[in-house]
């Protein structure tokens, strides 16, 4: 009787090391199936589609002539986009200067400091140093002007007429001779020298 007693205790912890011996084979395999299921079960991403690239336009940026008596064209091109984008793109180019053997028309340091479109009417706002660095004459004021002019009306049929403000204030003029209390429409007679093509 006593043998079948301790045969039974030694049959139980037998099956208890065994059971244990299990438990901790099923928690190993859990814990190995966890680190390394992206392995096994890893599915290869999508390669991302790259976003196509942005659509663009040309423009023509009016400059003075070589001989600096009327205006001359440099194209550029820019990001099409909402119409105040593009009509700021423009400005600032023409504020930066032209890339080919053109005269700039706007005084250095100006910036551009808003542009909105009003109805027909694009209320353009510029930096003072647009009369503090002008260097003066009625020749330089309508090339400054009418670059500005010429360059948002021709370019872009949503603007007819341009309103020049200076620090957020409307001016008489920029030094003296264009009245600047009326919008202005463009003026094709100050064009007369041959496209110069920049891509």
């Amino acid at each position: 009787m006593a043998k079948k007693k301790r045969k039974k205790k030694k049959d139980r912890r037998s099956f208890a090391v065994t059971l244990a011996a299990a438990a901790v084979t099923l928690a190993a395999g859990l814990v190995i199936l966890v680190l390394f299921s992206d392995v096994f079960f890893k599915r290869e991403a999508p390669v991302p589609t790259p976003p196509p690239p942005a659509a663009e336009r040309e423009v023509d940026l009016y400059f003075g002539s070589p001989e600096g008596t009327y205006l001359s064209t440099e194209r550029l091109r820019i990001s099409e986009g909402e119409i105040e984008g593009r009509l700021r793109q423009a400005l600032e180019a023409l504020a930066r200067g032209p890339r080919t053997g053109l005269t700039p028309t706007i005084p250095r340091g100006t910036r551009v400091l808003g542009i909105e479109l009003d109805g027909g009417t694009a209320v353009v706002d510029l930096s003072g140093e647009v009369v503090k660095n002008h260097p003066g004459g009625s020749s330089g004021e309508i090339q400054t002007v009418y670059s500005i002019v010429n360059t948002l009306t021709l370019n872009f049929r949503e603007v007819r007429n341009v309103r020049i403000l200076v620090d957020g204030s409307p001016r008489e003029t920029l030094v003296g001779h264009i009245d600047l209390t009326v919008p202005l429409i463009p003026d094709k007679n100050l064009i007369r020298t041959p496209k110069t093509v920049e891509s």
